[in-house]
């Protein structure tokens, strides 16, 4: 695998490998989270903000799970499929 661009963006998607993949925008209920059906879409400067963004998500959504409120099981149950994923440009 080769070494990202200087330029290299990043996207963070939900991919179940059977059809459905659905790139994740802002959750506007915490900082730093993030929630799908949402736009614009994030775009992340490197690979470690993006992962950092999936770690405050499950954070998230552990603590309104063991708070007893609707949580985001993409970020529980359903992590492996939660990507992060290079984005390319037009050459």
């Amino acid at each position: 695998m080769s070494k990202a661009k200087k330029d290299q963006l990043f996207i963070v998607v939900y991919n179940d490998d059977a059809g459905l993949c659905i790139p994740y925008g802002w959750d506007m209920e915490c900082e730093g989270a993030l929630c799908s059906g949402v736009t614009p879409f994030v775009a992340f400067d490197s690979r470690k903000d993006a992962r950092d963004a999936v770690n405050v998500s499950k954070a998230f959504a552990r603590l309104n799970a063991a708070q007893g409120k609707v949580f985001n099981d993409d970020f529980t149950t359903h992590i492996k499929n939660v990507r992060v994923w290079p984005l390319s440009r037009k050459e």
